[in-house]
């Protein structure tokens, strides 16, 4: 809009171009339909069109409570796929605890979403490694961008002009009073990110275009939400740095999308590849210790900086042995001084250089995090455990390796994640943990692991962001594509999505066996010919019958049968009388017997099926699942 500089989105957009010719053509068929062909009454309601208008209301989305009643009703089906399940050929426990038993792994996902933990627990175990202060003055200070423009008040300005002079340059002078260099680094919005999932989240904004002249909108906070106003604004803000006059003998660089400008010296830096602020403050920082500066300053509210400069201190101690690494987390009453150097010193080099794959696999924006499992919780099986810190180091040395089930880092992590649900566990393997604790322990489907396979998708997510994170001091990282790795694209929505499992849920895995289906279809085939000789129909249908339960049993295996079935004697009675009306060809009787034996039957099982249901609720009410899950696998 002209006036406002808001921009219309392309639905509405097209509403506008094509408003016209949609009402002519409504128009042309009430016409028609009601005056005349005179099929439908002049009182029969017309139907809205729905079209995408200017104040379009939000679309709604479930909220956790229909999620959760949702999750609830799966779990509810469960019992009965798994009496399912366990009547199957060669049904057991082992087999259905291999599989998941949702679409989506409920310790992974909500909702077939990425599970979201709470970051910030991390930055306080890790902020009671140091109680430092430090000095006032830095020799530089490498701001967050996106961070800085969240928390400065934009009160009383007028225009985008206005909050460049009087806001934001302002800020960066104050900066400048206590140091000799400021660098300000912006993240990049790149098309098709993983990261696309946590932006939706945190929802979409009013799209509003950013020049000098423009009004701020009111709502600033919402206005952040869209990514095309932050890109706006950012480019808008590092002209604006570039264009400023700063004191003699400070320096000012910032980002502009792959690029980096500066003021006050000739100083420049190579274009840089990343896409995250996070990590691209490691190449700033790294520039800096290169030109000379050793008190360093980061600022930052994002764990993940937090996590990634603990991870590559080690690395640039070694090159820089004077290098003394601040970070100024948060705001308001959570803000704290975080000293690298002393949080390092106390973790030991192996624990600092593996936090970033440790914070990757246990939870992050691109990775899950574990159902009911904080940082706390995990940290603790961490010191449990603290053999899977070889895996993690292995993960940084070898930046997105290709992890298989067999390897032994993939080993040492799901011994880790048993750890981290049940520490007192000798188990190794998650298929046979979440069994245990399942029949065992009485833990709900959320609380136990995922399967195998779910975890190596996890793994391959978690091995992915780490690599990302671990490259950070290269200024062309060159990511490779995350098919493959625990992501794939959608075709529809061309955007990246989860891969939960490779393996299907447990039932369909079970009961929906190919293999088997097709050598079964291909031993009955090849018995057609032989049964077109026969021309006796009883001798014709015995053979045939006999044949196919044989093929079957070869094929897919027989069912165990109880010794005390639900049939009663009065059922098997009626059979044998069945079978003797049929042999010397009495088919009257043989059909009369046959309708009472499928009536005795349906009565029979009706019966068998209520005591088994009566004597599973009865287990349940009394929340003892293993007798429970006992009585539900009686055939």
């Amino acid at each position: 809009m002209l006036d406002t500089r808001n921009v219309i989105d392309h639905p509405v957009v097209n509403t506008v171009r094509t408003v016209e010719p949609v009402g002519k053509k409504q128009y042309e068929t009430y016409k028609k339909s009601v005056l005349t062909d005179a099929t439908h009454s002049i009182h029969d309601p017309i139907k809205k069109n729905k079209l995408p208008l200017f104040r379009s209301p939000t679309p709604k989305t479930k909220s956790k409570q229909v999620g959760q009643v949702s999750m609830l009703k799966d779990d509810v089906a469960l019992f009965s796929r798994l009496y399912i399940v366990t009547q199957h050929r060669d049904g057991d426990l082992d087999t259905f605890f291999k599989h998941e038993n949702h679409p989506y792994p409920p310790s992974l996902a909500e909702r077939g979403k990425l599970r979201q933990g709470k970051k910030s627990d991390l930055t306080n175990i890790l902020a009671q490694k140091t109680q430092e202060e430090p000095s006032g003055s830095f020799d530089v200070r490498v701001l967050d961008g996106a961070a800085v423009v969240h928390l400065l008040p934009v009160t009383g300005i007028t225009t985008f002009d206005d909050y460049a002079s009087g806001v934001f340059v302002p800020h960066i002078m104050r900066q400048l009073e206590t140091s000799m260099r400021v660098d300000v680094v912006w993240d990049r919005y790149l098309d098709n990110s993983i990261k696309e999932s946590t932006r939706e989240k945190r929802g979409k904004g009013v799209r509003r275009k950013v020049a000098g002249q423009t009004k701020v909108p009111g709502n600033w906070p919402d206005f952040l939400r869209d990514p095309t106003n932050k890109v706006e604004l950012f480019q808008f803000l590092s002209e604006k740095i570039v264009s400023t006059t700063f004191p003699d003998g400070k320096q000012v660089f910032a980002t502009s999308g792959a690029s980096v400008v500066c003021s006050g010296t000739d100083h420049s830096m190579p274009p840089c590849d990343h896409e995250e602020a996070d990590t691209r403050i490691v190449v700033h920082l790294q520039d800096a210790l290169e030109s000379g500066c050793t008190t360093c300053l980061v600022r930052t509210v994002d764990t993940d900086v937090l996590v990634i400069l603990i991870g590559k201190y080690h690395f640039l101690a070694s090159k820089y042995p004077s290098a003394d690494i601040w970070v100024a987390f948060g705001s308001g009453k959570n803000f704290l001084f975080l000293h690298i150097n002393a949080i390092c010193s106390t973790l030991g080099k192996e624990k600092s250089t593996a936090l970033p794959v440790f914070h990757s696999f246990t939870g992050c924006d691109t990775t899950s995090s574990f159902f009911g499992k904080g940082k706390k919780s995990v940290w603790e099986a961490w010191g449990a455990y603290t053999e899977v810190t070889d895996a993690f180091n292995f993960i940084v040395e070898h930046p997105h390796a290709q992890i298989t089930v067999d390897c032994q880092e993939f080993q040492m992590l799901e011994r880790f994640t048993v750890v981290i649900y049940d520490k007192t566990s000798p188990l190794v393997s998650v298929n046979e943990a979440r069994k245990e604790l399942f029949c065992q322990k009485n833990r709900t489907m959320e609380n136990i692991p995922p399967t195998q396979q779910a975890l190596l998708q996890h793994t391959k997510r978690a091995v992915y962001q780490a690599g990302i994170w671990t490259t950070c001091h290269q200024a062309q990282q060159q990511t490779p594509t995350a098919e493959g790795c625990g992501w794939t694209l959608d075709a529809e929505t061309k955007s990246w999505v989860p891969v939960w499992s490779s393996q299907p849920a447990a039932a369909k895995a079970k009961l929906k066996d190919m293999t088997c289906a097709h050598e079964y279809a291909v031993a009955v085939s090849n018995w057609f010919d032989v049964l077109g000789a026969l021309e006796n129909p009883v001798k014709l249908w015995d053979t045939f019958k006999r044949e196919t339960l044989q093929a079957a049993k070869e094929c897919i295996g027989e069912r165990p049968r109880s010794r005390h079935g639900f049939v009663s004697t009065e059922t098997l009675e009626k059979i044998e009388e069945s079978r003797a009306a049929r042999l010397p060809g009495n088919q009257d009787q043989h059909r009369a017997l046959s309708r009472r034996i499928r009536t005795l039957l349906r009565r029979d099982k009706e019966r068998y099926v209520r005591s088994l249901a009566e004597d599973v609720e009865g287990h349940l009410n009394a929340n003892n699942l293993r007798p429970a899950y006992q009585a539900l696998k009686k055939p």
